[in-house]
């Protein structure tokens, strides 16, 4: 073994999926070096609690701005100006002005920089000699290819492993998916890397047949984020944060959304949050994607719309029960037992989930009001069954087992 596992955090989603993999490498291998690299121009997610809780087992944590030279770029300012512009609406004129006058230029700068880092000064400044395996997200990029290339030329180990869930079953997702003939140009390109790791069989053999991937690169092994090993874990090292109290008669509901771009209807989900405001006695909590989603208009006094300070397993638990688009959060709801709709009526796509089940969808309005009125009269009702949840969640995120995480370690212990 040369020297340790690097793995790389590039976006949001990126700490949810990554660092269930990072500290169960930890805590099963604290002989092999584990670091972690944040790559991200806008974001340094020092007060996110998952990175703050890997800190404290003694991880190496640093960002790409910590391997520029010479340091000459006040890199707190930056981050502290685009925290306090992502606060203010879209179209707001502090927010423009600082963007073209600040921002902007700064990110052009940052970004220059990093692509004149030579990868072999790189490594050697996080471990001093070199990894053993590098272990990267979904994704493609200037600088994941100029490391990837590196490593081929050094024999190191590259792994890509799951940015997020895909939970659709179609192919054309997007808003502006128009192709008449199957088109592979759209779809990530993974195959940079010597494995590709998915969470279940579906996903993997849609990029096989897509040819962006060879057989012989696929890894199925499951959730890391959603394993029950680190939803247990995450009960313990999640903030806490206050959420209103009701009285009992009230019915709190919570609304994930996810970004407009995967064929969605804004305008029927803005319709369905004013729709719901309108019950006597109900709550909502509204969670947009947590890439800055804005809404047109505003909403009842009984309406919240919260940010990414709000994260969604406390928002879980809070409500009596949960709405959704798309998103993969909620297998958060699935492993806890919450009864949930599938807002089918608000998007263009087709869920995986309706190949095996479909008595949890809404369809229309009339469909929520019957849901939601079943839900004031009856709090155990459920929306779909333990054989159907249980079917699901092995197809989807523990296709070989439970044991996920340890799957993982073993995987990554064998190419290291």
């Amino acid at each position: 073994m040369k020297n340790g596992i690097l793995f790389i955090i590039r976006a949001y989603n990126d700490i949810d999926h990554i660092t269930p993999i990072v500290y169960k490498m930890n805590l099963e291998h604290p002989d092999i070096p584990v670091n972690v690299l944040i790559y991200n121009v806008i974001n340094d997610y020092s007060s996110d609690y998952r990175v703050k809780f890997l800190k404290n087992m003694d991880i190496p944590i640093t960002h790409i701005f910590d391997h520029l030279s010479p340091q000459v770029i006040p890199v707190n300012l930056y981050f502290r100006i685009i925290q306090y512009i992502d606060k203010m609406k879209r179209f707001n004129l502090i927010r423009l002005f600082l963007n073209r006058l600040f921002v902007l230029p700064m990110k052009r700068s940052f970004n220059s920089k990093i692509d004149h880092i030579l990868p072999g000064e790189l490594l050697n400044s996080i471990f001093n000699h070199k990894p053993t395996v590098i272990v990267f997200d979904q994704a493609e990029n200037s600088f994941y290819r100029k490391l990837c290339d590196y490593a081929k030329l050094k024999s190191i180990t590259t792994v890509a492993v799951p940015h997020g869930h895909n939970t659709l079953a179609n192919d054309m997702i997007w808003t502006d998916s128009m192709e008449i003939l199957p088109n592979t140009s759209t779809i990530q390109t993974p195959n940079i890397y010597n494995y590709v790791v998915y969470e279940n069989d579906i996903i993997a053999n849609r990029y096989i047949r897509s040819g962006l991937v060879e057989k012989d690169q696929v890894k199925v092994i499951g959730s890391s984020r959603f394993s029950d090993e680190w939803i247990e874990k995450m009960e313990g090292i999640i903030p806490a944060k206050r959420l209103p109290i009701y009285p009992k008669e009230t019915l709190k509901v919570v609304l994930m959304l996810t970004k407009y771009k995967y064929n969605g209807h804004p305008d029927e989900i803005e319709r369905t949050i004013e729709y719901l405001s309108n019950f006597p006695n109900l709550q909502l909590i509204v969670k947009p994607h947590t890439r800055g989603m804005r809404f047109n208009n505003t909403f009842e006094s009984n309406v919240t719309i919260v940010d990414n300070e709000f994260h969604s397993p406390l928002l879980i638990e809070w409500a009596d029960i949960v709405l959704f688009t798309m998103t993969s959060v909620i297998f958060d709801c699935l492993k806890k037992d919450k009864p949930i709709l599938y807002l089918k009526n608000t998007h263009s796509n087709k869920l995986l989930s309706e190949n095996y089940f479909h008595s949890w969808e809404v369809h229309c309005r009339d469909d929520l009001r019957a849901f939601i009125l079943n839900a004031f009269e009856n709090r155990n009702s459920r929306t779909y069954s333990v054989e159907d949840r249980d079917k699901y969640c092995k197809v989807m995120i523990e296709p070989h087992g439970k044991n996920v995480l340890q799957m993982y370690c073993s995987f990554i212990e064998s190419i290291a």
